[in-house]
């Protein structure tokens, strides 16, 4: 312990801290101070023209991009000169263009200039028509955009409804249900004014159709109007990084006003606290936000690349084509020239001639060098047919007729199931079609339906999810769907070992069920024949009413089934699968919602996560509620003892029979007190833990952690109290198994059986994660939050900060167990690629599953095949290679 908090304490010494001012950060950060009154500042007429005619962006006050956007590519001035110089970046159309400009020339064409120019002039014409059209339908949309609405919030409850491109930096506006976010915005408060959350979609930004939640600032949390706000404004300033193109990074801090260097007045902003300009608030009715970047620095706009001009392979060849051509008519005009002031040397004094007499000056030149000059000229402008304008007007008429009669028209490009026809956009491409090299494609998403089932579970050695009620000679619970993703909830070894009675789970809830249709299809008849009088008499002390109560718990049947199961079962739950399904319930960042009917619907960012918090509240550990602050479960289990403690009867399997050891076989110290036997009318017990820290996922750490302290003793969800227990600082982890394993104590129990298990999820294609846990001592957690507070509210490399923190306390983790996920494939998948790989199309398929997962799933998908020899590169393989190589050089 006292090596630990050493290492703590140096790692607190290294800390940088937040610099005191800007000074040489200054290029870096930005200051935002927030205001309730706001002073609408119209550009000038100087500052309109130059925007009209350039497209030239003005500032709004203290230097910051104004909120209005551009994504036209053309300006009234710009228009015609720009237009002309992409078109003549075609070969064909400068070749013309020199054709027309020679023609032209009095006196030296010997052909009229109308057979040249006026195609050339028609083919310019009719593509600027089309870039026009296009362009005006995307100013138009600026102007729509920039038009939109937004409710103001100023001092005396004033709320003005300004246009998105009137809002500045340190605007506080609202934004409704269903309505685009106008900019980049520090999240400050909800219609949900206890927990301070609300809900994104992100599909404008990175095609996510998973809502994603946010967590309002704290100290503003549950503000609904701009004098709620006056004190916390004229008080703190927000601190926040230069404008840059990250989506899921921010770094930002709120400072004090009259101290901005005291760390202990920070608090930090992350991620979590930015709402993006694109994204539409869901599932609250109000959020309000503090503007911290708008315009073009705004996250969505800074992320935007000019579309670029695209040329196809076809018009690459035919560049080259026309050059070779273009060439070839120099030397051959060249020669020609020569020739005739060869034949006009030798014959031109004779009489014979006469009628070849030079008046010797322009365009009538006599043989010599300017006679050559003009010859080739004439030459090329008599032989500017062997490149034909019209093969251009043709290739144009030919890509319509393809993509309006033949694409559009093709019934096996025809969804069926969507009722989607084929669609072509663009006449640009579609010669590129026939001639694609490669395919590169994402795994999760595009391949397969994003659709996960939690299907394994590896617990202290046992591997879950392959067993059925069908396989000890039990009927399925009705109140399990037989087809659901999730088959690990369908192995009735995990119901037993957790504590349940599968007998009574497979047999007593079909008359459960059968009561429950038989109470609603009497509801209204007898009971209504009783009168008010019985009503009034089952209010309950909340005045809600009992048959309400019940009604609202028995919607879920799962629940129910579980709860008369364990009532009736003698064996005691296995300790460490109550601390996997703990570890389910609480390590991740599901947001949990109660609907009408009384059942709970899970919003997750990652479909992963729902997949594990759905299949452990069907195991009776549910996720009921989520804040900044707290996280809530309802546990059902064999007993109802506390978790805080984590107390749970000893249940270790018997390791020379390998089964659980029921109760009635333990003696002595190890059978559970009669205090803890259930109780027949217990729901369950309710557990509260206030969360510390969380220690989020990213691409490099590959995991994610939670710490909490235990806040209440398990309040039972029945009548009965119960005793408190000391309250207890637990971090629960779960991550990739080459981050977690590395973290673990050395000897873990079952860390052989974990290895094969992954090896085994693996190789059948499921997605696994690693769950571990460890307890906290008060004095170390005290330690460390120190670093983390202070990294958590840098601005200087505060990621490295934050992971490096982080790193701190996931050490010396217990090994709880592993999870095995399966993400199918779409309909059609396997086909589609055996036609792409048939036709001579090379596939690339992107994922970051492990080596063994990843190959199982190129077989299922048929990117491989039994014949091919599979070749594997590992990193680690290749940077020993590059370390000898560069040893031996």
């Amino acid at each position: 312990m006292v090596s630990k908090k050493k290492k703590l304490e140096k790692a607190f010494a290294e800390t940088t801290a937040l610099p005191a001012s800007k000074g040489e950060e200054e290029e870096d950060y930005r200051d935002i101070y927030a205001h309730v009154v706001k002073k609408v500042q119209r550009p000038g007429m100087f500052s309109r023209i130059l925007d009209s005619a350039f497209g030239v962006e003005s500032l709004a006050s203290h230097g910051f991009a104004t909120n209005k956007i551009r994504t036209a590519h053309y300006t009234t001035l710009t228009f015609v000169p720009v237009n002309l110089f992409q078109q003549f970046l075609r070969v064909a159309n400068l070749y013309f263009l020199i054709m027309a400009i020679l023609q032209l020339i009095p006196g030296l064409s010997p052909t009229s200039w109308f057979t040249t120019v006026a195609p050339l002039v028609i083919v310019l014409l009719v593509n600027m028509l089309k870039e026009g059209i296009d362009d005006y339908s995307r100013q138009q949309s600026d102007k729509q955009i920039n038009a939109r609405t937004i409710t103001l919030l100023e001092e005396n409850g004033r709320e003005t409804q300004i246009p998105w491109e009137d809002i500045s930096v340190g605007d506080i506006i609202r934004i409704n249900q269903d309505h685009e976010i106008p900019a980049d915005l520090v999240f400050l408060s909800s219609s949900d004014l206890e927990k301070g959350l609300c809900y994104v979609e992100t599909a404008n930004l990175d095609g996510e159709t998973n809502l994603k939640h946010k967590q309002s600032f704290a100290a503003t949390r549950g503000a609904q109007h701009a004098d709620e706000l006056s004190a916390w404004v004229h008080s703190y300033f927000v601190r926040c990084e230069a404008p840059n193109p990250h989506l899921y990074h921010f770094e930002g801090a709120v400072l004090s006003r009259e101290n901005p260097n005291d760390l202990s007045l920070q608090e930090p902003l992350t991620a979590d606290q930015l709402l993006l300009r694109g994204t539409t608030l869901r599932k609250v009715q109000w959020a309000l936000g503090l503007v911290v970047y708008t315009g073009s620095d705004t996250r969505i706009m800074m992320n935007r690349t000019p579309s670029p001009r695209k040329v196809t392979q076809l018009e690459r060849h035919m560049n080259v084509l026309v050059s070779l051509m273009f060439s070839s008519l120099i030397i051959m005009t060249t020669l020609m020239s020569m020739g005739q002031v060869l034949w006009q040397t030798h014959y031109g004094g004779g009489s014979r001639v006469w009628f070849l007499q030079f008046e010797n000056k322009y365009p009538d030149f006599g043989p010599g060098f300017s006679g050559w000059i003009i010859g080739v000229l004439r030459w090329i402008i008599l032989l500017n047919g062997v490149i034909p304008i019209s093969l251009y007007i043709t290739l144009e008429v030919v890509k319509v007729f393809q993509c309006n009669l033949i694409m559009n028209q093709d019934r096996r490009m025809y969804h069926r199931g969507s009722d989607t026809p084929f669609s072509c956009r663009t006449t640009n491409l579609n010669e590129d079609l026939g001639q694609v090299q490669y395919v590169m494609s994402d795994k999760t998403g595009t391949l397969t339906q994003n659709v996960m089932g939690f299907v394994w579970g590896s617990v202290g050695g046992r591997l879950y999810g392959k067993k059925s009620f069908g396989h000890v000679g039990l009927a399925t619970p009705s109140a399990l769907d037989a087809k659901t993703p999730h088959s690990l909830t369908l192995d009735p070894d995990l119901y037993h070992d957790l504590g349940y009675d599968i007998n009574v789970m497979s047999g007593t809830l079909a008359e459960a069920a059968e009561r429950k249709a038989k109470r609603r299809q009497g509801f209204g008849s007898d009971k209504a024949d009783k009168g008010d009088d019985k009503h009034d008499k089952d209010k309950d002390r909340d005045g809600k009413d009992r048959d309400d109560k019940d009604k609202e718990e028995d919607e879920d049947p799962v629940r129910q089934m579980l709860l008369s199961s364990s009532r009736n079962c003698t064996t005691a739950p296995m300790r460490d699968l109550e601390a996997y399904c703990m570890n389910l319930a609480l390590c991740n960042t599901v947001v949990p919602a109660r609907k009408p009917d009384g059942s709970f619907e899970y919003q997750a960012s990652s479909p992963d996560e729902e997949a594990l918090v759905i299949g452990a509240a069907a195991l009776g550990f549910r996720l009921v509620s989520r804040t900044a602050d707290t996280v809530s479960i309802e546990r059902l289990t064999w007993q109802a003892q506390s978790m805080n403690s984590h107390s749970m009867p000893d249940s270790d399997p018997d390791p020379k029979a390998g089964r659980r050891v029921p109760v009635r076989e333990r003696k002595g110290k190890d059978r559970p007190s009669q205090s803890a036997a259930p109780s027949k009318d217990s729901q369950g017990i309710r557990e509260d833990f206030e969360v510390l820290a969380v220690l989020e996922f990213n691409s490099d750490r590959k995991r994610m952690s939670l710490l909490c302290r235990t806040t209440s003793a398990g309040s039972k969800m029945s009548k009965k109290s119960h005793s408190e227990n000391s309250s207890r600082i637990v971090l629960f982890t779960k991550g990739a198994d080459a981050t977690v394993i590395p973290l673990l104590k050395p000897d873990q129990p079952h860390l052989d059986s974990l290895h094969r298990h992954l090896d085994e999820m693996s190789n059948v294609g499921y997605r696994t994660l690693v769950l571990a846990q460890r307890e906290i001592p008060e004095e170390e957690y005290r330690t460390w939050s120190r670093i983390w507070n202070d990294a958590c509210v840098s601005l200087v490399d505060r990621e490295s900060k934050v992971a490096a923190a982080a790193e701190l306390i996931e050490v010396d983790l217990d090994l709880v167990g592993s999870t095995a996920v399966e993400d199918k494939l779409q309909d059609g998948v396997p086909a589609a690629i055996q036609d792409l790989l048939a036709a001579g199309i090379k596939v690339w398929v992107l994922t970051g599953d492990k080596i063994e997962t990843a190959i199982s799933i190129a077989h299922s998908c048929l990117l491989f095949t039994e014949q091919m020899e599979v070749v594997q590169f590992r990193e680690s393989e290749l940077v020993a290679t590059e370390a000898a190589a560069a040893a031996a050089a």
